[in-house]
């Protein structure tokens, strides 16, 4: 008897824009595609696409950002020709979000508040 396993990885940065890409998201996703490849299997990734954009408008002004949006190209690419699907994610905080003061400021309200 065979049975099919999906994996899927939500890759993001902390809710509020912290966190160390190359620490958070980078390193383990490298990790995580090493070992399903080595075991025969694919992965898809839900990869945060508003966040790559936020980056990307700053990788002029930011070395830092561009170290970041080229490495988030360079895996995803990696992952597609190994095989595996890429699927564009989207939290709305990252529309028109800012980098101030060493730190992300996002957009709540692009929330959508049901109810209210």
């Amino acid at each position: 008897m065979k049975f099919g396993l999906i994996m899927s990885n939500d890759w993001e940065l902390f809710g509020d824009g912290s966190g160390d890409y190359f620490k958070i998201q980078h390193k383990p996703l490298q990790l995580l595609l090493n070992l399903v490849h080595e075991r025969g299997g694919k992965l898809t990734l839900m990869a945060e696409i508003g966040q790559q954009f936020a980056h990307y408008q700053i990788a002029d002004q930011k070395r830092w950002a561009r170290e970041i949006v080229d490495a988030w190209e360079a895996i995803l690419k990696k992952a597609v020709q190994a095989g595996n699907d890429v699927q564009m994610h989207l939290h709305p905080q990252w529309l028109d979000a800012e980098h101030k003061d060493g730190k992300w400021r996002l957009n709540y309200s692009n929330y959508i508040q049901f109810g209210a």
